[in-house]
């Protein structure tokens, strides 16, 4: 039988660093509010605009990642600062250039 954690989540150690609190709500909503921004660009302005919002935003989180501390970046904060933040900046770049190099038609 698995054992639980104070988080109440089978398997997980209790209090396994899980940030909670409001800085960490506000930094997820900003990133929770970059997805309809970037669809509702895409669909005023034109095609590449979603993929650079995002992109960017995805650049902007690596960068929070690496100097904000967990209880800063809330749930974002998945593995530790400095491998969240590359996986998330290798993201935003391919994304970013995949956007601006594709052609429109």
């Amino acid at each position: 039988m698995a054992e639980r954690g104070s988080s109440g989540g089978v398997g997980r150690a209790p209090d396994a660093g899980v940030a909670t609190g409001r800085r960490g709500t506000v930094v997820l909503a900003v990133v929770g509010l970059l997805v309809p921004v970037a669809v509702g660009l895409g669909l005023v302005v034109g095609p590449r605009t979603p993929g650079v919002v995002l992109g960017v935003g995805l650049l902007v989180l690596a960068l929070v990642r690496l100097v904000a501390p967990a209880s800063v970046a809330g749930p974002l904060a998945v593995r530790s600062g400095p491998v969240d933040a590359v996986v998330a900046g290798t993201l935003g770049t391919v994304l970013l250039v995949l956007s601006l190099t594709t052609p429109t038609a």
